[in-house]
């Protein structure tokens, strides 16, 4: 019985010690958040990390709405943007897995309307190499989209502006496209019989229990209750960015959703397969980008890859560690972070750093 006691002491200890280190971590990654949105006069920002050692930390500071004068919260709905790369390259590699698309077929058994289709494979168009111009370049397309108030336009319609832009970009250079996820969409959905949307959902959302992720294009008259994103202190359309995203962009989830699709892609070793030939696709400015996904970035002490997204006023990174497992999520509804950005990333590797 004194042996029971004494291993039961021993337990409720530990678990205080537990309780009490993690609170510290949180207390610490509260107060650098707080300084950062003050340095970087951004309304708000949420945060998520997890490891084996400090379990599941998720953690949101300011305004979701300064207007309405509405916090973040740590269920607020964001646009997670160009992160919806690694779920549409998730929804390539299942095809493949299921023998019904490789790599290295050209895009001509789908697509006739793009040029040297017959040299374009889909392993181009996951790593931006396919030299299809992105586009945000059709400066006349882009006036007037912004001038309509209604979103009158069709996937199709903003790849065909993409296509209109030439440019002397050869396949197999790398550079960063949406229009190249665009296509991949039109071209799952042929083989799928279904929209992308019911497509993430059931392929991706419901397997891994992201009770709280849509995409958004896919969805008419939406209700759900999304920050605001802000510019030099001024909220931007949002409505119109995320539809101008589409299949490159338009996912919209929580800190806790992302949380769970990185375990989900690790438990289900997509990471290996995203970053399998990521040497073949080196990046000019750091790392290299694999089948939709960033490869060692290089912000923290650790390896780490995953995918950044945004747009002119929100800044989204979601990242996790093969070695380690650790997952680091966070995002700022204010396009302009600024010089306060690096010493953020700084800070939080520094305290991270002393609990691993």
């Amino acid at each position: 019985m004194k042996k029971y006691y004494l291993t039961l002491t021993i337990l409720i200890l530990l678990a205080g010690f537990s309780c009490k280190r993690n609170n510290k971590l949180e207390a610490e990654l509260e107060d650098i958040m707080f300084e950062f949105i003050e340095e970087s006069v951004a309304p708000g920002m949420g945060l998520g990390y997890f490891s084996e050692k400090t379990g599941t930390i998720l953690l949101a500071v300011g305004k979701a709405d300064v207007e309405n004068n509405i916090p973040i919260e740590i269920g607020s709905n964001y646009p997670i943007q160009s992160t919806t790369k690694m779920f549409m390259s998730i929804l390539t590699l299942q095809l493949i897995e299921e023998d019904k698309l490789e790599l290295e077929s050209t895009i001509d058994e789908w697509i006739d309307y793009v040029p040297n289709n017959s040299k374009i494979t889909i392993r181009h168009l996951l790593t931006h190499t396919s030299g299809l111009n992105y586009y945000l370049n059709n400066s006349e397309f882009i006036d007037e989209y912004f001038s309509g108030r209604e979103n009158k336009y069709t996937r199709n319609d903003l790849i065909r502006a993409g296509l209109e832009v030439s440019h002397d970009k050869e396949i197999g250079n790398w550079e960063y496209s949406n229009t190249n996820y665009l296509i991949l969409a039109n071209i799952i959905e042929t083989i799928t019989q279904q929209s992308i949307f019911k497509a993430l959902e059931q392929r991706i959302f419901r397997p891994a229990e992201m009770n709280h992720t849509y995409f958004k294009p896919g969805i008419t008259g939406d209700t759900t209750s999304i920050i605001k994103c802000y510019r030099f202190g001024e909220s931007i359309d949002l409505e119109k960015w995320n539809y101008l995203a589409n299949t490159g962009g338009g996912i919209v989830s929580t800190i806790k959703d992302m949380l769970k699709f990185a375990h989900w892609i690790m438990d289900n070793n997509y990471h290996l397969l995203m970053a399998a030939e990521s040497e073949l696709t080196n990046r000019s400015d750091s790392g290299a980008y694999g089948l939709g996904i960033e490869i060692g970035n290089e912000m923290y002490c650790i390896p780490m890859m995953g995918h950044s997204g945004g747009n002119p006023g929100l800044i989204h990174f979601f990242s996790f560690s093969k070695e380690t497992g650790e997952i680091i999520v966070y995002y700022l509804n204010e396009g302009r972070a600024g010089k306060p950005f690096g010493k953020f990333m700084k800070d939080l590797d520094e305290i991270l750093q002393r609990y691993r």
